[in-house]
């Protein structure tokens, strides 16, 4: 019953969508005579490179749109006259260009940008499409796809390892995971185009984030009360991939890009293109990519079984009326990849696991133009997922089906006279969840209701930003219910609470700022914390779940100074955050009888227990001498558990980078080297990691023709073929990381 009344709220949303869409004045007018057009491109000064993360407004008319990949951008329909247009980009130094607009004519501006080092920020964007003025008080550090591409990696974790605070988890290349500030899981959320992706990533470190880095236009890591509105546990932070699968910005013309990924450390590569086109008043975005990677290799061998075979592929469009716009995206993600064997908490002989997630987006944004409704977003989301792992005999170990639906409507408040920015915004999700195969966790089907308000505040020289949310949850078993299990009774468990943060900002001056954050976020157990009873083979364990778990409390605060002045930038942040039943699997250091082949397995059981975390970050960048520049940073997090004062297993340790590089024209060469200490405070059951020094270098070199951008990108990573091991790798005990890597990332666009 739960499930047709979730598939037919649904049902209602899709028809409510195409309810809500104008039937007058549906197609777009035509350019009416008198009116004009301005077009332009906006470059960087130096490289003559296309800056694609600038925005443009025409602040008199109220209108602004994020330029496109190769640097362009169009405005239509505007009435003569003389008007400003101003250019902002982060990481550049904003400039504002007059200019006219004469009768049926088009006015053409090149802007070239002026670079600064770019500046990180801990918050977040409040509101950016086409469809509204950007709205700003904290940006998120943001990676546009140039940025990508030079630190691609296999993965969403690998692509962003080694940026301060983060590092990753693994258990083997495919199913690593981003870790910030010591938090992974589900207190480190993931995101795809702003939705959850619907995989069990967050679950278990053999499970893989289904998403292609490659696909993706932008990466974006959001800190503080905004990130609330993704959901009540951001204390990590939240990471959201930007594919732009449903286009916010009309496509006037045929435009596209190709990416090529070869390394030789895993003999494999990548391959994926995009096509963005227009089809009458439709903006249509279509994305294709491949992957394919032999066993890892490492100065004492191969890594056996972490080899990957993906494909991806999505479709979407946009229709666009006069005031909003109406789109749909249809996505697919298949994977099949290698959990090694042979290591503590792994199965001796290794595990495959094949993947699929399937993937429906609808989306509506209205521009009301109202004081009390500037902005409407309606958006239904649905994921079926399902994955199986095979032990070396091709028998199923066990496999998970879940499919998710979820409907959000969002609005954005905001009075142009005043200082104040609101968004206010409701949440539903229905998630089906089951497994298969050698089964040790009941059938369930799940209901989640949210709420959440998230305020900015300017004055003066201070900037203010407030969340407050509240989230309902309800888990209801379908199979062994009311029996007694090693978890406890099977029953359902409905969980409740409210969350919130608040952040300041302070300018001491234009180059000096202090920035401090407060949050509560609250975790709800999860359904395999609950009732898990039985082998995870991958994993090698024997999971059990604990029904009397509570929600988990996060309490955290962290306070950022960032200095920036003559093309230096700094910054220095501490954090500390406490946890009220924080809750984990722990080693019981018992056995448990598996299936026939695995014998007896190291039972883990989930707890609730209070913990504190504490640590901080460091970043500097200056030039050095004319085109040579210079960069640093460190990270340091350090862990307990308060019960018996030990120290909480799988935080990574104090580790860094520095870099000089060289820039010229359409060049840049780059050296890095990247330092580890040992990790000498280990938890329960773990092995201490040896510290580690490595070299890498970059070549990057740009070539613009008038309709055609090439990006070339050649590196060494571990040029001198170091045998290191990192913390969070579950395989450390038995191979190192990757040895000496030659890569190459070519990239078209046109």
């Amino acid at each position: 019953m739960r499930k047709l009344v979730a598939e037919t709220l649904a049902l209602v949303l899709i028809i409510g969508i195409a309810a809500l869409t104008p039937v007058n004045g549906v197609v777009r007018a035509e350019t009416e005579s008198g009116s004009g057009s301005l077009e332009g491109n906006v470059v960087a000064s130096e490289t003559r490179e296309p800056v694609s993360l600038a925005t443009v407004t025409i602040a008199a008319l109220k209108r602004a749109l994020s330029v496109k990949e190769d640097g362009s951008f169009v405005f239509s329909d505007i009435a003569p006259g003389n008007y400003e247009l101003r250019i902002s980009c982060v990481g550049y130094e904003s400039r504002t260009v007059p200019f006219s607009i004469r009768n049926q004519e088009t006015t053409s501006l090149r802007i070239e940008l002026e670079p600064l080092p770019a500046r990180v920020r801990d918050l977040t964007v409040i509101g950016k499409d086409s469809t509204s003025e950007l709205i700003e008080v904290f940006r998120p550090l943001s990676y546009s796809s140039h940025s990508i591409l030079e630190g691609l990696g296999v993965t969403v974790a690998e692509t962003l390892d080694e940026e301060p605070g983060i590092a990753q988890r693994s258990m083997g290349p495919a199913p690593s995971r981003p870790v910030m500030r010591g938090l992974s899981g589900n207190r480190l959320m993931i995101l795809e185009d702003g939705q959850s992706t619907g995989d069990l990533s967050a679950t278990s470190a053999d499970h893989a984030v289904s998403i292609e880095p490659l696909s993706s236009d932008r990466l974006e890591i959001i800190r503080g009360p905004g990130a609330f509105q993704f959901g009540s546990n951001p204390l990590g932070g939240v990471v959201n991939v930007d594919r732009n699968s449903i286009p916010l910005q009309a496509v006037e013309k045929l435009e596209g890009k190709f990416n090529l990924q070869a390394e030789s450390v895993n003999e494999g590569g990548a391959v994926g293109g995009t096509l963005k086109f227009p089809v009458a008043n439709v903006s249509v975005h279509m994305h294709a990519s491949g992957r394919t990677t032999n066993d890892i290799g490492t100065p004492t061998g191969r890594l056996t079984n972490s080899s990957i075979e993906s494909l991806e592929g999505f479709v979407g469009g946009s229709y666009f009326f006069e005031g909003g716009v109406l789109g749909v995206s249809l996505g697919r993600y298949d994977s099949d990849y290698g959990i090694p064997g042979g290591f503590l908490g792994g199965h001796p002989n290794g595990v495959d696991i094949k993947l699929n997630r399937d993937q429906l987006d609808a989306r509506l944004e209205l521009s009301i133009g109202k004081s009390y409704l500037h902005q409407l977003s309606v958006r239904s989301n649905y994921n079926r997922y399902f994955h199986e792992e095979l032990e070396s005999s091709d028998v199923c170990g066990v496999s998970f089906g879940v499919v998710t639906t979820s409907v959000s409507l969002q609005g954005l408040i905001q009075e142009p006279s005043q200082p104040f920015r609101s968004i206010v915004g409701l949440y539903g999700e229905f998630r089906d969840y089951q497994q298969g195969c050698v089964t040790f966790v009941p059938k369930t089907e799940e209901i989640s209701l949210a709420g959440y308000y998230i305020q900015e505040y300017d004055f003066a020289a201070w900037e203010f930003q407030s969340a407050l949310r509240f989230d309902y949850r309800n888990i209801v078993p379908q199979t062994r219910v009311n029996q007694t299990t090693k978890a406890g009774r099977i029953a359902e468990k409905s969980f409740s609470g409210f969350s919130g943060g608040f952040a300041a900002r302070y300018k001491f001056s234009p180059e000096l700022d202090l920035r401090a954050t407060a949050m509560v976020t609250r975790n709800h157990p999860a359904t395999e914390e609950l009732f898990s009873d039985g082998p995870h083979l991958a994993a090698f364990s024997y999971e059990v779940g604990n029904v009397d778990l509570e929600s988990e409390y996060g309490f955290g605060f962290d306070v950022t100074a960032s200095y920036h002045a003559n093309s230096i930038e700094t910054q220095a942040s501490l954090f500390v955050n406490r946890f009220s039943n924080y809750i984990y699997p722990r080693n019981t250091g018992e056995l448990e009888f598996g299936p026939s082949e695995t014998g007896y397995l190291v039972r883990y059981q989930y707890e609730g227990q209070d913990a504190v975390m504490h640590g901080g970050e460091f970043s500097v960048e200056a030039p050095l001498y004319r085109h040579l520049r210079f960069g640093l940073t460190a990270s340091a997090v350090i862990g307990h558990l308060l019960g018996d004062d030990s120290h909480m297993p799988f935080i990574p340790p104090l580790n860094g980078k520095s870099w000089l590089s060289y820039e010229r024209k359409n060049g840049l060469l780059k050296l890095t080297f990247r330092v580890s200490e040992s990790q000498e405070r280990l938890g329960e059951f773990e092995e201490r990691t040896d510290g580690y020094v490595l070299f890498d270098v970059m070549y990057r070199r740009n070539i613009v023709t008038s309709s055609l951008t090439h990006k070339i990108i050649l590196g060494v990573e571990n040029i001198s073929d170091v045998e290191y091991r990192k913390h969070l790798s579950r395989v450390k005990s038995v191979m190192p990381e990757p040895g000496r890597n030659f890569r190459l990332v070519y990239s078209l666009l046109f």
